[in-house]
């Protein structure tokens, strides 16, 4: 009896983690370039386009894609696994979801759903391809949950049925209970804050929230003219997860019988009201403090971390493809290894012994903040990046490995491939919890 090939060994975390996703490839070779994929996107390339990957991790160009495009396992297979994954970090600890969109500029339209449409993070109207996400964030950590492109009604296909990016919001939040998340509110910009069928469904859903809306946004049963009464500026402390406060105003705004939602407006500067600092939100929560309104809004900068993690150093945009359905596996891979980093941030192990108060992320110094404690925040062990990095410097002997054997088999420099694979193996027996 013949038995199975069993898969190639790369990196033992890679391995570790790769295993938990075995069952969803039909056969060794493709299970192979999961794990080499995994390997390539956490890798430190300066594009993770798939020749560059290949490269890097001693794999063929043409099978990776062929994987993304041909091999016949399924996204939604992996996107469940994923989350059950999530999950099962998790466990029953509440999470708060912050909803965003991000868009990507793309030249031409021979890419699926890319139009002349207004991104987000460009902050114009451009050529490109947006889509709508949902991140999870539990104590110091933000994590992707779930994500729907945004499809233009122009850019429909005959098997497509248009829905606004509220609808695509709402759909995902209804996925993410379904898969047994215990959500204590949703935060999201304005595009959900002011679309009535966005706060019907979290309504319907018995969800908490915090929504933006524009500054002279008014409830739709009074008219557009109509002055609302502003109540006292109170000072509160907005609190960061290194311990930092910085100086906020909140004060409410009083609509005539406005008594299912109470309206806030937010700023570092009573005086000017700067624009890029100063934010107006309604929310259903009524027994919160004004502080603790504003600490939890302020969790929304969680999803701006994760794009840019996602972003520059996983290679989000990086894929050259053309079929959104080849692009939807690109992206679920990324956000496989996402959380494969997200496993070796230890502090979401630890949050079963944290106190409740909202915090933010110490990765970067806040946006309006001049304290100095947050750059130093920066060099700690306990930020997502910090565990990326430490990842990769377990990867890099078996990249530097990959990298050289075309010229070690051409040379036949036997010393020298016998040290790095002395190298490999010991770093490979390495435990695997976070510090690496």
């Amino acid at each position: 009896m013949t038995l199975p090939k069993p898969p190639v060994s790369t990196v033992s975390i890679i391995d570790t983690y790769a295993q938990s996703y075995q069952t969803l490839f039909p056969d060794v070779r493709s299970f192979n370039h999961f794990k080499q994929l995994l390997l390539g996107l956490t890798a430190d390339l300066p594009r993770k386009t798939l020749p560059a990957i290949a490269k890097a991790v001693g794999a063929d160009a043409q099978s990776l894609h062929h994987f993304l495009c041909v091999s016949p396992w399924q996204t939604n297979e992996l996107r469940n696994k994923r989350l059950a994954i999530i999950k099962e970090i998790v466990g029953e600890l509440p999470i708060t979801i912050c909803i965003d969109e991000t868009g990507d500029k793309k030249k031409g339209k021979t890419t699926d759903y890319v139009s002349r449409q207004y991104l987000s993070n460009v902050g114009k109207i451009d050529n490109g391809i947006v889509s709508v996400h949902a991140y999870g964030y539990i104590n110091g950590l933000a994590f992707p949950l779930l994500f729907r492109v945004f499809k233009p009604k122009e850019r429909l296909k005959p098997t497509d049925k248009y829905r606004t990016k509220p609808e695509l919001a709402a759909e995902m939040m209804q996925e993410i209970l379904h898969a047994g998340f215990r959500v204590e509110l949703v935060l999201a910009d304005t595009i959900y804050g002011e679309s009535n069928d966005f706060v019907a469904a979290m309504n319907n859903l018995e969800l908490n929230f915090i929504l933006a809306t524009r500054r002279n946004h008014v409830p739709w049963w009074l008219p557009s003219s109509f002055e609302p009464t502003y109540k006292e500026w109170q000072q509160f402390d907005r609190v960061f997860s290194n311990g930092t406060k910085e100086q906020r105003y909140i004060r409410e705004i009083v609509f005539r019988e406005c008594k299912a939602l109470k309206y806030y407006q937010i700023t570092t500067d009573i005086e000017q009201l700067p624009e890029d600092s100063t934010w107006r939100v309604r929310t259903d929560l009524r027994n919160h403090s004004p502080a603790q309104i504003g600490n939890s809004y302020g969790l929304r900068t969680w999803i701006e971390y994760g794009f840019r993690q996602m972003k520059s150093e996983l290679g989000w945009k990086d894929y050259r493809l053309t079929e959104y359905e080849h692009i939807e596996r690109w992206w679920e891979l990324i956000l496989c290894a996402y959380v494969l980093v997200c496993q070796g941030f230890q502090r979401i192990q630890e949050s079963k012994t944290c106190t409740d108060l909202p915090v933010e992320e110490t990765k970067e110094e806040p946006k309006y903040s001049n304290n100095s404690q947050s750059k130093q925040a920066k060099d700690k062990h306990d930020s997502w990046k910090s565990v990326l990095n430490d990842l990769r410097m377990r990867c890099t002997p078996y990249i530097c490995l990959c990298l050289l054997m075309p010229w070690l088999n051409f040379f036949e420099y036997l010393v020298l491939q016998s040290c790095l694979v002395k190298l490999v193996e010991a770093v490979n027996s390495l435990p695997t919890a976070h510090p690496i």
